[in-house]
């Protein structure tokens, strides 16, 4: 029995059940009233995985104007440019046109303020608008708009990687090169706008063309009208997915990173290699990239925002020092160190350890390069890019199951966990591929008779990776991570595991 069962053993015989749940309240009512709300500064490199925050995690209620602006303001500061060199999508053009005033039917956002507006202000009050027309219009590829203030108007698209403009002027000096892109927005094409091309639409009817994996045959799928899964943010993967209309298929639309490997590669890999329990892949196709859109445009430095210090280091070792008061530092998988006894060796009159010393430089470097990389939104936008260049991409999937919380009897919900576990099993010890982002999302309750025994099934593997393939980015929620894993260790299937124990005390707690 190693350190880690030990500890736990002797904890739970030397307590009541009472007084374990009471301290697990207390820790968790401890933890959120140390963690600033919301946790919007915190783009931490687990070396491998780095996680940011995005307005996607801010739900219902959650969604007040200064915690949206304050959120949106996080997505766009490091990945917002201005001053672009080159046309931006063809807003040159002549011509006149109308607009419809509704979200869904929106081609253009604009917005008249005063000359006494500050650009930060302005700037994420239209950021606000954006976020509100890429949620009703769920595979939107980019979104022009503009803002005049006074005399002054700055013309900008956003897209999934950030926004960038031309560089603002006086409509009053130049009056043609004001005229010219307001009278080119009314007949841009759908696809100069940004709207989506791949999905036929005829009335209310959605319809999309897609070719079998297995076969290579084309298959005419239509799709429900709404979404079963939206993304309410800007800066993300925009993750949304429809069901067919036959029930046996989703839909799904994202824009992932390029320096991933893609979701589909992944799911055949599975495939050829017998796994069981794991969503099946029935077609993939490559719509368009954030490199394809900007696309002839020169980017330089992004946008310095004032006053818009960020220090992620000092948040998250905040919660690290909470945690290793609460659990001990954890030195190592399966390894729990009393916490006076480590700050005696590293701290107290001896020298530190060879241990201790390659620790604390572990830990400096895993510093620096957050510190280095707290300007931009992710860590990979580098390799001689200004920008994360993501691809915008449908995959077709098989099960169309029920999300967890919609469990209609507790045995259904225990044995959707169980098949989960058989499942990832299957998944890392046949595929050899590990999840690594286990949440109450990426389970699903499924039809045993139509997927052999399953009632559980793993969805989801945008951020999967083969054993052995070198490190690859991800993003994970905060929520049902592995202490270690936010202790910067790189994940390993025990902390799959983990997050698995995590979604079933989350679903407990807030479903059943």
């Amino acid at each position: 029995m190693n350190t880690t069962v030990r500890y736990y053993v002797s904890f739970v015989k030397q307590a009541s059940d009472v007084d374990i749940w009471n301290a697990v309240f207390d820790l968790i009512v401890t933890i959120f009233r140390t963690i600033p709300s919301p946790p919007i500064n915190i783009p931490v490199s687990l070396d491998s995985t780095p996680m940011t925050m995005s307005t996607s995690s801010i739900q219902g209620s959650e969604q007040t104007q200064k915690t949206i602006e304050s959120a949106v303001f996080y997505e766009i500061r490091g990945c917002t440019y201005r001053n672009v060199d080159g046309p931006l999508k063809n807003t040159s053009r002549d011509g006149v046109g109308a607009v419809k005033h509704d979200w869904k039917d929106l081609r253009v956002i604009g917005q008249l303020k005063s000359s006494k507006w500050p650009f930060k202000n302005i700037l994420l009050q239209l950021a606000k608008y954006m976020r509100d027309a890429f949620t009703a219009q769920y595979t939107r590829r980019f979104i022009h708009g503009f803002f005049l203030h006074g005399t002054i108007i700055e013309l900008w698209v956003f897209d999934r990687s950030g926004c960038y403009s031309s560089g603002e002027f006086d409509i009053n000096k130049e009056p043609a090169q004001f005229i010219r892109p307001i009278a080119g927005y009314a007949i841009m094409s759908d696809e100069e706008l940004g709207l989506d091309t791949f999905v036929e639409r005829d009335r209310e009817d959605r319809f999309i063309a897609i070719t079998e994996d297995a076969t290579g045959q084309e298959k005419r799928l239509q799709l429900e009208q709404d979404p079963i899964v939206v993304r309410r943010a800007i800066v993300c993967r925009g993750t949304n997915c429809y069901r067919s209309k036959d029930s046996k298929y989703v839909a799904k639309f994202s824009w992932v990173s390029d320096k991933r490997r893609p979701e589909a590669d992944l799911l055949r890999l599975a495939r050829e290699r017998g796994v069981k329990g794991v969503a099946e892949l029935f077609g993939h196709y490559r719509i368009t990239s954030i490199e394809d859109i900007r696309e002839g445009l020169t980017f330089g430095k992004p946008h310095n925002f004032w006053n818009a210090t960020l220090d992620p280091v000092s948040s998250f070792s905040k919660f690290q020092s909470l945690l290793s008061q609460s659990f001990g530092y954890l030195s190592g998988p399966g390894t729990i160190v009393d916490p006076l006894k480590k700050r005696k060796s590293i701290y107290g009159g001896g020298r530190p350890s060879k241990r201790s010393r390659s620790n604390k430089q572990s830990t400096d470097q895993s510093r620096r390069k957050i510190e280095v990389n707290s300007q931009t939104i992710s860590l990979y936008t580098h390799n001689n890019s200004p920008f994360e260049n993501r691809i915008f991409s449908c995959s077709v999937v098989s099960p169309a199951g029920r999300a967890l919380c919609d469990f209609r009897l507790i045995p259904e919900l225990l044995k959707a966990f169980r098949d989960a576990i058989k499942a990832y099993k299957s998944l890392y010890i046949e595929g050899n591929i590990l999840h690594r982002d286990i949440s109450e999302n990426n389970i699903i309750i499924t039809d045993p008779k139509e997927t052999n025994g399953f009632t559980g099934t793993l969805i989801d593997a945008d951020l999967s990776k083969e054993l052995g393939s070198g490190k690859s980015g991800a993003r994970h929620r905060m929520e049902f991570l592995a202490i270690q894993v936010l202790q910067l260790i790189d994940p390993t299937y025990r902390y799959d595991l983990e997050s698995i124990l995590y979604t079933l005390l989350w679903i407990c707690a807030r479903r059943v």
